[in-house]
């Protein structure tokens, strides 16, 4: 398999992955969720993930049992790494399967463990085939047009998401100290509130005030530039411990007023 090839696949893979992944996700929530990391209709674990059960298992097409075991095990590996990886990377859980039967530190879960499993068979057996078969027609002219387009959106797409990852992470730090110091202000209120002179509570309640708007706008800034990471991942988390997704989290800090 030549190196155009696989490029061409991984961007092919990649688009399937991500029309499974929001259908999937989409028929439970009962509305449409645009998932990925990335802002383009692209999940590239997915991608990574089709090469990695072709390159690796296309030698074992002739036992059905064995492609579906360890297409099972490899994909399961690449989801624990992926999820692992981006939570060291960006200080956040990006989806939790602790909910589910059978599964390992909420990371991977046996459902979706057997259904890639089945995936990898339909991979093996009916797309690899189909989609080589193709692009063997394909002119390499073209071939090379479309991989080096493919590369330059994927690589633009990459930067832009993960800067927007990085502005969600700083933007998440502002509105946590803006909660903080609006503590800190109920606390002197009820703390000290007989031994302050009516001016004094004015002041406190004044400063009270404007550090709650000052966070209720920076809250509405951040439902509004980030709803589509937090309707991608609706079950992202701060840590992976923590009981409350991002989004209950935040709605949290606006209940307390």
């Amino acid at each position: 398999m030549t190196f155009l090839a696989l490029i061409l696949l991984f961007a092919l893979y990649s688009f399937i992955g991500w029309v499974m992944e929001t259908i999937y996700c989409s028929i439970p929530a009962k509305k449409f969720v645009y998932r990925g990391f990335l802002m383009g209709p692209v999940c590239p674990v997915y991608g990574f993930g089709a090469l990695a059960v072709v390159l690796i298992l296309s030698p074992l097409s002739g036992h059905p049992e064995l492609i579906f075991c360890y297409g099972l095990i490899l994909t399961s590996l690449l989801e624990y790494g992926v999820s692992f990886l981006l939570e060291k990377l960006f200080k956040k859980s990006w989806w939790d399967y602790s909910n589910k039967k059978f599964n390992i530190n909420g990371r991977v879960c046996l459902p979706n463990s057997i259904l890639f499993g089945v995936l990898s068979l339909l991979l093996i057996y009916v797309l690899n085939p189909a989609f080589g078969e193709f692009l063997t027609v394909l002119p390499e002219p073209l071939q090379q047009f479309l991989a080096v387009s493919l590369i330059m959106v994927f690589g633009i797409d990459l930067f832009f998401s993960v800067r927007n990852t990085l502005d969600f992470n700083r933007e998440m730090i502002r509105i946590s100290e803006l909660t903080e110091k609006i503590e800190h202000k109920r606390d002197d209120l009820k703390s000290y509130v007989d031994a302050f002179r009516d001016e004094q509570r004015d002041r406190i309640e004044l400063e009270l005030a404007a550090l709650q708007a000052a966070q209720e706008e920076s809250l509405s800034l951040f439902f509004k530039r980030m709803h589509r990471i937090l309707n991608a991942f609706p079950h992202m988390r701060l840590q992976r411990k923590d009981k409350l997704s991002l989004h209950e989290y935040l709605l949290s800090y606006r209940r307390k007023k």
